[in-house]
This record gives C-alpha cells, sequence and structure tokens, in this order.
C-alpha cells in the first residue's frame, strides 16, 4: 500500500514540475504578440509637424492615437499583419497610407497631410459682446441724460446732482464744474439747452 502512495506522490509531484517548467512556454504560446507602431505627422508644404492629428490603423476599430506638439504618434499593441494607417486633423484633409507589414521590424512611417482649404476659408471672427469699461486711478462717475432728468429735486440742474455724490463739497463761496466735465461727462446739446451755473 505504501508503495502505491509513494509512487501516486512521485507522479504527481513530477507532473508538477513538469506542468510548472511547461507553464511559461504555454504562456508565451497562448498570448498573442503584439507590436508598436511609431510615426510622425508633418504638413506636405512645410515640412512641419501638424500636433495633434489623429492617427489610426484602417481595419481595426478604436486603435490609434494623437500626435504629440512634435507631431509623433505611437500605437501600442497592434497584432502582426499588413495595414494601412488614416490620419485626420483640423483643417486638412484626411489621409490613407500605403499598406505596411506590421511586425518586429515595422519601419518609422511618415504620413505627409494637406491642407484643406475649403475648411481654413470659414473662420468667422464675432466681435465680443461686452464693453470694456473705462478705467481711472481714482473715482469716477459718469452721469447720464436720464439720470439728470430723473434726479428728485436737482430739476435738471447738474451741479446739485453733482453735490449730491459722495465725495463732492459745497463751499459757501461757490463751486465750479471744470472744462473736462464739460467735456467727457455732460454733452454739448444738453449744456445748450440746460446752462450750468458756473
Amino acid at each position: 500500500m505504501n508503495a502505491i502512495r509513494y509512487n501516486v506522490e512521485t507522479v504527481l509531484f513530477i507532473l508538477l514540475i513538469l506542468l510548472s517548467g511547461i507553464s511559461p512556454t504555454m504562456n508565451a504560446m497562448i498570448a498573442p504578440v503584439t507590436y508598436s507602431v511609431r510615426g510622425k505627422v508633418i504638413d506636405r508644404q512645410s515640412r512641419q509637424p501638424v500636433a495633434y492629428a489623429n492617427v489610426f490603423v484602417a481595419g481595426i476599430p478604436g486603435k490609434g492615437a494623437s500626435t504629440d506638439s512634435l507631431g509623433t504618434f505611437k500605437i501600442e499593441q497592434v497584432p502582426p499583419g499588413i495595414y494601412s494607417l488614416e490620419a485626420s486633423c483640423i483643417g486638412y484633409q484626411t489621409v490613407s497610407t500605403p499598406e505596411y507589414i506590421v511586425s518586429a521590424s515595422t519601419p518609422f512611417i511618415e504620413i505627409e497631410m494637406e491642407e484643406d482649404a475649403n475648411l481654413l476659408n470659414t473662420v468667422v471672427v464675432v466681435p465680443s459682446p461686452f464693453r470694456r469699461s473705462i478705467e481711472s486711478p481714482v473715482s469716477m462717475r459718469i452721469i447720464g441724460l436720464q439720470e439728470i432728468e430723473k434726479s428728485p429735486g436737482a430739476n435738471r440742474d447738474v451741479s446739485r446732482i453733482v453735490r449730491s455724490y459722495p465725495g463732492v463739497s459745497f463751499s459757501p463761496i461757490g463751486y465750479r464744474i471744470s472744462n473736462r466735465w464739460k467735456e467727457e461727462g455732460v454733452g454739448n446739446e444738453y449744456l445748450a439747452k440746460y446752462p450750468v451755473k458756473e
């Protein structure tokens, strides 16, 4: 009985050693071999790199990459075979390359793209809808016609309206509205219609 048990244990031990030795070889046989495809996308006219273009492997959906700022790309885990690449970028025509054999000796692929004149002519520049406010190193207030007409108790007198704002003082001698106010804040039509006491 011990002999049979000894033989079974020995056989199992030998099988375990053989299977563990074969296991790395089996994994290499089961795992698919893949390669990387490298290249560069350039402008055909200027020979400058095309940044952020999309490069795809034709025939393998979802397999692709974008170029970096220098126009280079690297597509990982491409199974061996014969493939062509497609490159697209805004402002350029989509390009398809000749077929390449993807293997351990895949060459560095250079893709030339041509500008698409139709796409470049459709750029429209629209001005900003926001108005830039006037900047001043001192506090400044612009008084409009509506504010002058609706000011209570001013009776359309600019000097009374100005006196009501903080930071403006009135002395018993009088006050004076400078020519600067006349030029910037109040229009000539209004001054002709409602004269200001100086």
